[in-house]
């Protein structure tokens, strides 16, 4: 969700004294390391995570940026990052032999399309994406729509009924929150609503069920991922003037996903300042072994030069 520019301009401020580090020399390089706190290097864990590699990614692409949700390619190699304006970005990733995040490199990627007009209208902001069976489903906000992609983002897309009240949420507090579920139903929550329980449903194009997410202090939802156990992590951001940007990641046991339930996770860490963190809206989780999962998270740089697209790497044991 964009942001006005007098928050914008204090968001400069904010980020006037960070270190951007050494560019690659490699064209196809797009990632620049941070660590995750500039002044304690000392630090590797927050809550339940475990640092592997920070990247300010930067392209001469203007159309690059502005990331509001990501997916993992099936062989976990790459994500594949898609923007608010509808343009998707192939990301491959590079990590060194402990499976740490050292670099990421640009390999192509695609517009949506959008029958039967062709290009992705103007009214709609892509904001959430994920996998389940065999297609990609993406929400907008503005104009709030879900499609199914058959898949890949190449196709032209068929439109998903919405479930009931979605069409009717704020105009910037669309879904930007999906997550495929283990039992191939769909997760989806809203960023915003009324009180401090924000509206979800669950279920997929047969149909939907309502039930809602309870808000934490100035935590907002945008985006889910699933966990290899069936649970769900859902990425939460909050903004404030005198503090800039936070983010927070919550679990949200599978046995918990049921119609009409009111949803309360359990946080698994926060990440604010004096840590790297900025606008993050995108998370995906990869399997590893031993029962880890590596996690990354992406942030929306809104396409204006006081924020960063920053690209982060935590590892997780998944407890059973």
């Amino acid at each position: 969700m964009p942001y006005p520019l007098p928050v914008l301009a204090l968001l400069g401020a904010l980020l006037a004294g960070c270190s951007t580090g050494s560019r690659a020399d490699d064209e196809h390089q797009i990632g620049t390391p941070l660590p995750l706190d500039s002044e304690r290097p000392e630090i590797t864990t927050i809550g339940e995570l475990t640092f592997k590699g920070a990247l300010e990614l930067r392209s001469s692409n203007p159309r690059f940026g502005g990331f509001s949700a990501m997916h993992l390619s099936p062989d976990g190699k790459a994500l594949v990052a898609l923007s608010d304006r509808g343009r998707s970005f192939r990301l491959s990733i590079i990590e060194d032999e402990t499976a740490c995040l050292t670099g990421v490199a640009s390999s192509g990627g695609g517009r949506l399309l959008e029958a039967p007009r062709g290009r992705l209208s103007r009214q709609r902001d892509s904001e959430g994406m994920t996998r389940a069976g065999d297609g990609i489903y993406v929400t907008f906000e503005g104009r709030h729509a879900i499609w199914r992609f058959e898949g890949s983002l190449d196709g032209t897309p068929v439109e998903v009924q919405p479930p009931h009240g979605m069409r009717e949420l704020a105009r910037n507090s669309g879904v930007e929150a999906i997550a495929g579920l283990s039992d191939g139903r769909l997760l989806m929550i809203a960023e915003d609503g009324e009180e401090d329980d924000i509206p979800a449903w669950v279920g997929g194009p047969d149909g939907w069920e309502a039930l809602s997410y309870r808000r934490t202090g100035n935590f907002h939802p945008t985006d889910a991922a699933l966990l290899p156990s069936g649970d769900v992590l859902v990425l939460e951001r909050a903004f404030s003037f005198l503090e800039g940007f936070a983010a927070r990641i919550v679990r949200i046991p599978a046995a918990t996903i049921v119609p009409r339930a009111r949803l309360t996770g359990t946080e698994v860490a926060r990440i604010a300042p004096p840590l790297v963190v900025d606008n993050f809206e995108a998370i995906a989780v990869r399997p590893e072994t031993g029962g880890e999962v590596s996690i990354f998270l992406l942030s929306d740089d809104n396409f204006n030069f006081v924020q960063r697209t920053i690209l982060m790497q935590f590892g997780m044991k998944d407890r059973p």
